[in-house]
């Protein structure tokens, strides 16, 4: 099953010649590093359940969806090596690279052990996975004992997710990108408060 159109990374970068180098916001590689971290722990995910399949037609579409992710991935990553970017992105997809190069060849999940990182890192996964639904959840309920239960169990979540977080963070397996001052201050400064005045 084909799960996505691929393209020519050298064609469109042969394509692109003469445009001269382009701008890429800070928000556009937060966005994307969150995605590629999202894909990660969901990889990762697929790699734990794979040993405990047993039907052959199940793990032959998980291996083939794991394969294109891997795929996804490693486009993702050459065209950021084009742009002189990757540095902004989380240093765990970047050593992932190195797994993804070798996804030509048989996957062999049985062998390959994740470490205590790529663990909590699904679990965090999970957990925000939770939230957003928790969020939207609390939003449709016209209930109101119904709502605030949710919106608990949303809360508790958030908290979690933090846990998990400030866990990782303690034990460096957590990467957050920064920017430049002046790059935080060009994009802050874009906003000011606004008087009551106006709306009256």
């Amino acid at each position: 099953m084909n799960y996505g159109m691929k393209r020519s990374l050298q064609a469109q970068k042969m394509g692109e010649m003469g445009r001269g180098h382009m701008l890429v916001e800070a928000h556009q590689l937060v966005h994307v590093g969150e995605a590629m971290t999202t894909m990660v722990n969901c990889m990762n995910t697929f790699r734990m359940y794979r040993p405990q399949l047993r039907e052959s037609q199940l793990t032959s579409m998980i291996d083939r969806q794991l394969e294109h992710m891997m795929s996804m991935c490693n486009n993702i990553l050459k065209y950021m090596q084009t742009k002189e970017i990757n540095q902004i992105m989380p240093e765990r997809i970047m050593g992932w690279q190195s797994n993804i190069n070798q996804m030509h060849q048989p996957i062999n999940m049985n062998t390959n052990r994740l470490d205590e990182r790529d663990m909590v890192c699904c679990m965090a996964s999970s957990l925000k996975a939770c939230v957003m639904s928790l969020s939207v959840a609390t939003m449709s309920c016209s209930d109101d004992t119904m709502r605030k239960m949710v919106m608990n169990c949303c809360t508790s979540c958030m908290n979690m997710v933090y846990d998990m977080l400030m866990h990782m963070h303690q034990r460096a397996m957590h990467h957050v990108s920064t920017m430049q001052a002046n790059t935080m201050h060009s994009n802050m400064h874009v906003y000011q408060p606004v008087s009551e005045m106006q709306y009256q």
